[in-house]
């Protein structure tokens, strides 16, 4: 059964975020029961994307990111700056001692492979996020090389409703990447094939859904937030 032309204004108006107050919370209850409305919901949600296309993307400068990684993770920015400089004086005696011995060479070539001996692990290069919710606040994910993934709780609204997350290709369809928690940070790895999906072009996408996820393996749900991928 179709939704009447009445139901898809309604949704049409909640995807722009016209809907405030007791009207909002009524329409979100009735999404609960309603794929055919939720489905609308994301259509119209999908026909609006376009209208931010004229806006021009900003990258952060590098210690906003350092923040960011700081905030979320803990980062020791001291400890990293320490970790590359080791490892480039460790890569430059090699250069220069090359033609010592093969001895020397040898064990130089074990120092630059393996920084770890000398208790230095050399920085890994990570995916981050930043997911705007519905109410402006950011919502911090991170990937790391290992495919593991810790994302910061998005609200996912109703309370029989759940908040799930998607990483959505530049082309192709959205990949669940997981169901989050309402109130910590949540911890999961990749599935399989979603490293792939990974890149500058991608962005991570969290809807509401149904308690646990899509029944459909696609978004049915109303966007609660979205955030394109950098490299840091």
């Amino acid at each position: 059964m179709s939704i009447s032309e009445s139901d898809r204004i309604d949704a049409g108006e909640y995807a722009l975020g016209l809907e405030e107050g007791s009207e909002r919370r009524r329409f979100e209850a009735a999404l609960i029961d309603d794929p055919e409305l939720s489905q609308a919901v994301w259509s119209w949600e999908e026909e609006f994307r376009p209208l931010a296309d004229g806006l021009r993307p900003r990258s952060a400068p590098s210690r906003v990111w350092r923040a960011i990684t700081a905030r979320l993770f803990g980062a020791d920015e001291k400890v990293l700056r320490q970790a590359r400089r080791a490892v480039a004086f460790w890569r430059d005696a090699a250069l220069l001692f090359m033609a010592a011995s093969g001895i020397a060479v040898a064990c130089l070539v074990v120092t630059v492979m393996r920084p770890d001996l000398l208790g230095v692990t050399a920085p890994e290069q990570d995916w981050i996020a930043a997911i705007v919710r519905l109410d402006g606040t950011i919502a911090l994910a991170r990937v790391d090389d290992d495919g593991q993934l810790v994302v910061e709780p998005v609200s996912p609204g109703a309370e029989q409703r759940v908040a799930e997350l998607w990483v959505v290709p530049a082309s192709g369809t959205p990949m669940s990447l997981g169901v989050l928690d309402r109130s910590e940070r949540s911890h999961m790895s990749l599935p399989e094939g979603a490293a792939n999906m990974i890149d500058a072009t991608s962005e991570f996408v969290v809807t509401s859904e149904p308690m646990g996820g899509s029944p459909t393996g696609q978004p049915t749900g109303e966007r609660l937030g979205s955030g394109s991928l950098t490299r840091i």
